[in-house]
């Protein structure tokens, strides 16, 4: 575990994942076990055995993409749940308004509607649907779903041969992993801003 640990802290992705998640104090334990390639697991609603910050398991022949594979679902399930908790707020600033408008521009548009043919209600998708429909109709179950899109992305920045895993359209990797550093970095910047309170 410390070698991989090690190895990732080589690459920026690894500390600002890192970074964002202790800032919101929802940096998972992370631990290895055999047969297993690499999973986020978190509380459903219908348990709460894993602490709230979910919990990250590799194998033990993991790399640094996948480590940081894992923790990128980490911490969009966490800004997630930051994108909530503004929305429950009447008065934005502007650093919150600016995240909001990312959000809801990268991740997940509200205001859009399926039934109407919006495709871009979920803009993940929507670029790999542009991009290779084929490809997205195949995947839809996996690889092309909303939350493996971002991590397949970020994991391929440390090792472009994942994007060949599953044929992934090009520019699609590239693209999402570039989104979502954009899209961490401003919530990082707004949980700085912030007071840090337990996230319970």
């Amino acid at each position: 575990m410390q070698a991989l640990l090690r190895q990732s802290a080589e690459y920026p992705q690894y500390g600002e994942l890192v970074d964002y998640l202790s800032a919101r104090r929802m940096m998972p334990p992370i631990q290895q076990q055999y047969g297993v390639r690499g999973e986020f697991a978190r509380n459903s609603v219908f348990g709460n055995e894993l602490p709230k910050t979910g919990v990250v398991t590799v194998g033990y022949s993991a790399s640094p993409s996948t480590l940081i594979h894992e923790l990128t679902h980490a911490a969009d399930y966490s800004i997630d749940r930051q994108y909530s908790e503004l929305n429950r707020k009447r008065d934005l600033t502007p650093l919150e308004a600016q995240f909001k408008q990312a959000y809801e521009k990268l991740v997940y548009n509200p205001a859009l509607r399926l039934d109407k043919g919006e495709i871009d209600k979920y803009p993940r998708s929507a670029l790999a649907k542009r991009l290779n429909p084929k490809w997205a109709q195949e995947e839809k179950n996996y690889r092309a779903t909303e939350k493996e899109l971002p991590a397949w992305g970020m994991g391929a920045t440390i090792d472009p041969s994942k994007s060949q895993e599953y044929s992934a359209p090009l520019h699609l990797d590239p693209t999402l992993a570039t989104e979502f550093s954009m899209l961490l970095d401003m919530a990082r910047k707004l949980q700085k801003s912030q007071p840090v309170t337990d996230k319970r």
